[in-house]
């Protein structure tokens, strides 16, 4: 999901692999059901903080997500697949946790910290407004996030 040539990427892996050998990975699916990271990059798009997503195949998070267009880039390569979806949550103590998680730990942090005070606590806002489904008892998130976990056999 991060390569910016995923087709090559999985060639190189099966050439280099032993016949029988195997790559297991896993990618994120759709930003439906991954709302973790889906919800921040809406907030920060519709405030005009991103650019909207573009056309054109770029590595990213959920770049992987499409289950057809993952088996036919590793199928292509002449693999073997196995795909199951993986249901799984990101849980945070509080709202805190997770903004500081956003901030300090993922590729959108530097947008954060690039945005005036207004902006962030603006986009911090509804980012909030928007997961306060997920929050339970004491104010802990609690993040569904799903993933195909990949087994490729050369």
């Amino acid at each position: 999901m991060l390569m910016p040539d995923p087709a090559a990427a999985f060639r190189e892996t099966r050439r280099i692999l032993k016949p029988g050998g195997r790559l297991a990975f896993a990618v994120f699916t759709a930003p439906a059901e991954n709302p973790w990271v889906s919800t921040p990059v809406n907030v920060l798009r519709e405030a005009g903080h991103l650019p909207p997503p573009s056309e054109q195949w770029q590595p990213g998070i959920l770049a992987l997500a499409d289950r057809a267009r993952l088996q036919t880039l590793v199928e292509g390569a002449g693999f073997r697949l196995t795909l199951e979806p993986i249901s799984m949550a990101w849980t945070f103590a509080s709202a805190d946790d997770y903004w500081t998680f956003l901030v300090e730990l993922t590729a959108l942090g530097p947008v954060f910290r690039g945005l005036p005070a207004a902006a962030s606590d603006a986009v911090r806002a509804a980012i909030e407004a928007r997961l306060a489904a997920y929050t339970g008892a004491g104010g802990a998130l609690t993040l569904p996030a799903k993933c195909w976990a990949g087994l490729a056999i050369r």
